[in-house]
């Protein structure tokens, strides 16, 4: 049997009005035996990007942001919305907006979104590494914003994303395609 792409049979349904441009609608699949299957499939804000940002002394650029979903301070990477620009732009935005850092270079780590529940969710992720960040300026956050720049040698990032006690999944996977293009004191090793 040949692996085939989920086929919609009819229109979506809203399930409810779109809030801070998340919502979810009721679809309706052929399913591989033939027959329908109805699934909740949820819907974000669009495509984002998400940025592993590094000083040229090895120094990675995380952030502590709350997270309603999680009911906690989430260390997580930089990132947000593509809102219609290709992802390393967006990263560039992004890294100076939530840390104050401007990137001498965006990396794009993957062609392609990488996707955060496929079954369920209909928005993905682009993965970026942000190469010699100096800083500009205090980070300019949006009203709806609180975010803390935390800020960690590579070699402490990387053990603590290997150790479990990073629990975010986009700073993870950002992190593991980021990982062969540095060396060992966050270098650049791999253009």
């Amino acid at each position: 049997m040949v692996v085939q792409p989920p086929v919609r049979v009819g229109e979506p349904r809203d399930l409810f009005p779109r809030h801070h441009g998340r919502g979810a609608t009721w679809e309706t699949f052929l399913e591989p035996d033939g027959q329908t299957g109805d699934y909740v499939i949820f819907h974000g804000n669009g495509d984002c990007v998400i940025v592993l940002p590094i000083t040229m002394n090895g120094t990675v650029l995380a952030i502590h942001q709350g997270r309603h979903a999680s009911l906690q301070v989430m260390l997580e990477l930089p990132g947000g919305a593509l809102d219609g620009k290709p992802p390393e732009p967006a990263a560039a935005e992004e890294v100076e907006e939530e840390t104050g850092y401007r990137p001498e270079r965006i990396k794009l780590l993957k062609r392609g979104l990488s996707w955060t529940e496929p079954e369920a969710c209909r928005f993905g992720f682009y993965s970026c590494l942000a190469i010699g960040c100096t800083f500009e300026h205090p980070p300019r956050l949006k009203s709806n914003e609180a975010i803390e720049l935390v800020e960690l040698p590579w070699s402490a990032w990387l053990a603590m994303v290997e150790g479990g006690e990073v629990d975010d999944t986009k700073a993870m996977v950002t992190t593991l395609l980021a990982r062969r293009h540095l060396g060992p004191k966050g270098e650049l090793i791999k253009p």
